[in-house]
């Protein structure tokens, strides 16, 4: 269930995560997003102590006010993390010879858009507040879809609220005249069904044919109410419609994961929650552990270059130094200088490649070779890290 993690901003908001036999494949660039991401880095100016989530409010600002479809596909690359967990948890719980991970997976991107909407930035991260929600509704829908698998007929038709109704119906696509007399016929049906049995309500039986004939009587004398009133109904046509009622709404709510919630379905408030708490600590060991891996990689190659190639970092970073002035410094040529920077850049780079594809197959992961624009995304982090640690490198140089 391991997840190789993204290191870069522009990785964040622009890839989608490719599944290879039930688990993690691999990271897919999306070209468009990309770019988006690397215009607005190089236009706009994020908070640096916190840019990840500076990129986060920006995109979900745009989309909350103008539901640009830019920043709606921002947000999905971002949210891949906590979508994939979610499913490997699912997995875990509700073991399902019918359903594996990418069954899960995709659930959970069905209740993407209601995150965004219910996402407070004042009351946690986005991330956080994801994976509380979409375990939670994903939880709490299989349950509901266990449940109404014991139910009878006439017990789902007596759970099913009006909301979810209208909903199942005009996804089926009938027409608006089905729709008003299959609803008129299901509250006559609550009407006069109302259960006395004691205990559970799952395993109602069918109406008896008095009940039958009282909620055809009722149907007939409220139909003129229509708009345009409807034909007369007997029992028998009444029964068929509250039983083809009942199969779309079991086969539109309970055969997958519902498109949207009721107004009153209170989402959870993830502050406290213990999955906050998890993610928080497997990100900040995920970033301890990479840097650490990192620092010891570099250190390990800078080690191993030659003496004037540490000589011109140790100038070129730790010093402040340009490369005019280094070629000063050493009487040197100034192409003799930019060469060998440029060269020992080359083998650090190198090194943190083969450090991605160790990890992945060390992982179990495939071994896809770095694109061209995921080098170069390496390339910047090795010269900001380069230019962070200066001191640290400082006796590694000499």
């Amino acid at each position: 269930m391991g997840i190789c993690p993204r290191l870069t901003l522009i990785e964040m908001f622009s890839t989608f995560i490719h599944l290879e036999a039930g688990r993690f494949g691999y990271w897919i660039p999306d070209s468009n997003l990309r770019q988006s991401m690397q215009s607005c880095l190089e236009t706009t100016k994020p908070d640096q102590s916190d840019p990840e989530n500076f990129w986060v409010k920006h995109w979900h600002e745009l989309w909350q006010e103008h539901k640009t479809d830019l920043a709606r596909m921002h947000l999905f690359a971002y949210l891949q993390e906590p979508m994939y967990w979610t499913a490997g948890q699912i997995l875990k719980k509700f073991t399902s010879p019918q359903r594996n991970l990418e069954d899960y997976f995709q659930d959970s991107h069905t209740y993407f858009e209601t995150v965004l909407t219910k996402f407070n930035p004042q009351a946690g991260t986005l991330k956080s507040f994801a994976a509380t929600v979409l375990l939670n509704v994903l939880r709490n829908h299989i349950r509901e879809e266990g449940e109404a698998a014991l139910c009878t007929e006439w017990s789902l038709l007596r759970r099913i609220g009006k909301k979810r109704l209208l909903e199942a119906l005009e996804q089926q696509g009938l027409t608006t005249a089905q729709i008003t007399q299959y609803c008129l016929a299901w509250k006559c049906f609550k009407e006069v069904y109302v259960p006395r049995q004691r205990g559970g309500t799952n395993r109602l039986p069918e109406p008896t044919a008095e009940q039958w004939e009282s909620i055809a009587n009722i149907y007939n004398s409220e139909r003129l109410n229509l708009s345009p009133p409807s034909q007369s109904c007997n029992a028998t046509i009444i029964k068929q419609w509250l039983l083809q009622t009942e199969r779309i709404v079991r086969k539109y709510w309970y055969s997958s994961p519902c498109t949207v919630f009721d107004e009153e379905v209170e989402l959870p408030d993830p502050s406290d929650s213990l999955i906050t708490q998890w993610i928080a600590a497997e990100d900040e060991w995920l970033r301890k552990n990479q840097q650490t891996q990192i620092y010891d990689v570099l250190i390990e190659t800078i080690s191993r270059l030659k003496p004037e190639w540490k000589l011109v970092l140790k100038l070129y970073y730790c010093q402040n130094l340009t490369l005019q002035q280094i070629a000063k410094d050493l009487n040197k040529p100034y192409c003799w200088v930019q060469q060998r920077v440029h060269k020992a850049q080359t083998v650090l780079l190198l090194a943190l490649v083969d450090w991605g594809q160790t990890c992945a197959e060390v992982e179990g992961r495939v071994n896809i070779p770095p694109t061209p624009n995921q080098v170069n995304s390496m390339s910047a982090i090795l010269k900001q890290w380069l230019k962070i640690r200066c001191c640290e490198l400082e006796s590694h140089l000499s």
